[in-house]
């Protein structure tokens, strides 16, 4: 059964909208998407979506830049974690661990259609989690292995809305007031991810890494607005990398600088184009690392730490990642 959203006072009506104007197909040749349109299910549908795209494991930090019809966002996504391999004595396999914390920030600004005027939705949705990782590596030869584990997430999101009637806006007189909306909400996250790792040294120090990840995640949202109070779903994400390295003539007390050139693809297959204004995109770009070569008590070690700065392309979406690196 269709909910009609008019049945929902006007805060949640606005709250909704911010969060599902996107969801709704928006075409260069249609009229504004109309905000009665939205229902319960949709709010809640697109509110999985956000909390899910700023902290699935293994999407690396960036800051994205979506353009479309009736759309102009800036989303931002920065994560600090760690993630080691630990040796099982007299067992064939090893254990993993790992531990993150990031940050997630969405400005945006949608046009719809209100009852009997157009609207400009101006929103601001922040992001901030913390996630342990727990699993095992299953080595299948000297080049290639297996990395299933499983991840649990906490998130606090916040949220600021404000709505703009366009015609009143652009006629002479003033600026009428503009009506605002502010939610807060916890989220729990639950994420099954198998990894397939191939690495590989060849002559005169150059190596190669390629990896493979897809990560399941069902979502739990506890939000302090009654439309969005118990919501859950599931969401899924495919991230490949290919990394190939290379040392320098250089080194510093007598450990050696390497060069590197990489690039990453993400998709989130289950998910709506519309939900964000992308689906998937590539980051490429180039880094340099100095190798440590350290392992404290067998339970987390650093091979090399490094900066590395690339590029986003993809439909729609553009952008650039700086970052810090550890292997």
């Amino acid at each position: 059964m269709r909910v009609h959203i008019n049945t929902l006072p006007w805060q949640t009506r606005l709250m909704g909208a911010c969060l599902v104007a996107a969801v709704l197909p928006l075409q260069a040749d249609e009229l504004p998407p109309n905000l009665s349109d939205l229902t319960p299910s949709d709010i809640r549908q697109a509110a999985i979506a956000l909390v899910n795209i700023a902290i699935t494991p293994g999407v690396d930090g960036a800051q994205y830049n979506v353009g479309g019809p009736r759309r102009d966002a800036d989303l931002s996504r920065s994560s600090l974690g760690f993630g080691a391999e630990f040796t099982l004595r007299d067992r064939l396999l090893d254990g993993y661990w790992g531990a993150e914390i990031s940050a997630g920030d969405l400005d945006e600004t949608l046009s719809f259609q209100g009852t009997d005027r157009p609207l400009e939705l101006g929103l601001n949705r922040r992001i901030e989690s913390l996630q342990g990782s727990a699993g095992l590596v299953f080595p299948i030869d000297r080049h290639f292995r297996l990395r299933p584990f499983f991840t649990g997430s906490f998130a606090k999101v916040e949220a600021d809305t404000r709505i703009r009637n366009v015609a009143a806006a652009e006629s002479p007189g003033e600026q009428p007031p503009q009506p605002s909306v502010s939610w807060t909400a916890d989220a729990y996250l639950a994420s099954g991810t198998l990894e397939a790792i191939y690495d590989r040294w060849f002559d005169h120090g150059r190596r190669l890494e390629l990896e493979g990840a897809y990560t399941l995640t069902y979502t739990t949202i506890d939000s302090d607005n009654e439309v969005l109070r118990d919501s859950s779903g599931w969401h899924d994400t495919l991230v490949l990398r290919a990394r190939w390295s290379a040392p320098t003539d250089g080194g510093t007390w007598e450990h050696p600088w390497r060069w590197n050139t990489y690039a990453t693809y993400v998709l989130f297959p289950g998910q709506a184009k519309s939900a964000l204004g992308f689906r998937h995109y590539l980051d490429l770009g180039v880094g340099i690392s100095y190798g440590w070569n350290i392992k404290a008590l067998d339970w987390f070690g650093v091979r090399s730490i490094g900066i590395k700065a690339g590029i986003i392309v993809g439909d729609d979406v553009d952008g650039y990642s700086i970052g810090v690196t550890f292997q």
